[in-house]
């Protein structure tokens, strides 16, 4: 399976060079039930070439890295932390040897960081770029969600987060999990969490049939297979918006109603908001390597960028290395001050004459 992953790797490489494009490679991994890596889809976009690999054993980073590390031009990779017990129990468990350095893609950051040094490497965190995906998809097809009533099938990681965003969107969240009391749990932590004047709640049900019934919205977050079935969708409105967010998370049975129902029915396709996570990771890479900090110009000239806390007087600019446009003054107090006296008129004049900005 490493070969195959490197092979991959080494043919979109090829591909990402032809399309002279930047090239960007992603790394996570994810606590599924799938524990052999595999690579994830090429995307394209204006001036980026995206592709990448889910690992679930570390030993295979070193080959991935040595393929990637300085044939890309950045590097993305998974900041959280997931330990595959099973893996763990079947490899190290049984022979009493485990080791703090066994512990499988626990670390996947800390691994990439220490083993590439030729591109740029930022973190980012799938996990929650999904459940934006989810939530800016509901919100651009329904046209708006406040006053509508949303079932969340799997209460974990991504539907506890997504539950949230929801609720503080105007949604009642109906929360199911095998485990109620987990459920529960979180329930209350989102009603605990959002804000006071928001009127929409979340809570758990027991009983998967009454999370759904008359729900505008179904979806589906749990790693388990088939959860929703054709009666649960029959006890929904008719116009249900159904969305699979996990993998396989509609029955077969489910599916046929669907199709029969004509119910809008839809596998979540992350591609606007992982290329917008890759353009914050890079613009904000950039920003901090190039375009942050204090930066003396001429005696009494000091300028800043990139949200640097300026000294007052300082002159907040887009770039300390090129500036060509200017904020304004800083107060010392993380703000802008919006009415110059004399002395710092004349010093944002001498600051503009010399960079020939002219507004």
């Amino acid at each position: 399976m490493s070969n195959d992953i490197i092979s991959n790797i080494k043919t979109n490489l090829v591909l990402a060079r032809e399309s002279q494009k930047k090239i960007i490679f992603t790394i996570s991994t994810t606590s599924g039930g799938r524990l052999e890596s595999y690579s994830t889809p090429v995307r394209i976009y204006k001036e980026y070439f995206i592709f990448g690999c889910v690992v679930f054993d570390e030993n295979i980073l070193s080959d991935i890295i040595n393929v990637t590390d300085g044939n890309v031009d950045h590097i993305l990779v998974d900041s959280e932390k997931k330990l595959h017990l099973d893996v763990l129990y079947e490899k190290n468990i049984k022979e009493n040897t485990l080791e703090i350095n066994d512990v499988l893609t626990g670390n996947l950051s800390k691994i990439v960081f220490e083993l590439a040094n030729k591109s740029s490497i930022s973190e980012f965190k799938p996990n929650d770029l999904t459940v934006d995906a989810a939530w800016s998809l509901l919100s651009n097809k329904l046209g708006y969600l406040s006053g509508k009533k949303a079932a969340i099938i799997g209460a974990g990681n991504i539907g506890s987060k997504l539950a949230l965003k929801l609720v503080e969107s105007g949604v009642e969240v109906s929360m199911y999990r095998r485990d109620f009391h987990t459920c529960s749990i979180v329930a209350n932590a989102i009603n605990l969490i959002k804000p006071n004047s928001t009127l929409a709640s979340a809570n758990s049900s027991k009983d998967i049939m009454n999370a759904c019934f008359m729900t505008d919205i179904i979806i589906g977050t749990s790693t388990s297979s088939s959860l929703i079935t054709d009666k649960l969708l029959s006890v929904a409105k008719r116009n249900l918006f159904l969305l699979d967010v996990g993998k396989g998370n509609i029955s077969t049975a489910g599916l046929e109603y669907g199709k029969k129902s004509k119910l809008d029915m839809v596998r979540l396709d992350v591609t606007p908001n992982l290329i917008s996570t890759v353009v914050n990771s890079i613009e904000t890479y950039d920003m901090c390597q190039k375009n942050f900090g204090r930066k003396k110009i001429k005696n009494r000239i000091y300028i800043v960028s990139g949200g640097y806390y300026g000294e007052p007087n300082d002159i907040v600019v887009d770039s300390i290395h090129s500036p060509k446009l200017v904020y304004g003054i800083a107060d010392g107090k993380g703000n802008i001050i919006h009415k110059l006296n004399k002395i710092q008129s004349n010093l944002l004049s001498e600051f503009k004459d010399l960079y020939n900005i002219y507004e």
